[in-house]
């Protein structure tokens, strides 16, 4: 991203109740979306069961297109899958 753009970031964190992590990651507001106003999901996501274990991890590029690895787990923590995607397609 040329320097002459401003990115603000923040970790975003949802919750189940008052202190279950529900799911966490970085928000970025930029000019490369469609809303200059809106902040985008980027980097990586998890989210979570209600039992704390992972649920899923996923990785974002600036235009929240999946970028990188993408896996989901079940309740017991098990990895049930695993995709890879470059700027939202994903390699066979």
């Amino acid at each position: 991203m040329p320097p002459s753009q401003k990115v603000d970031f923040y970790l975003r964190e949802y919750f189940f109740g008052k202190n279950k992590m529900k799911m966490i990651g970085l928000k970025a507001k930029h000019k490369r979306g469609k809303n200059e106003d809106y902040f985008y999901k980027v980097g990586t996501w998890r989210t979570f069961y209600k039992n704390g274990n992972l649920k899923s991890l996923i990785n974002y590029d600036i235009r929240v297109n999946k970028n990188g690895i993408s896996q989901s787990f079940n309740q017991d923590g098990n990895r049930t899958e695993e995709k890879y995607f470059i700027h939202g397609e994903e390699l066979k």
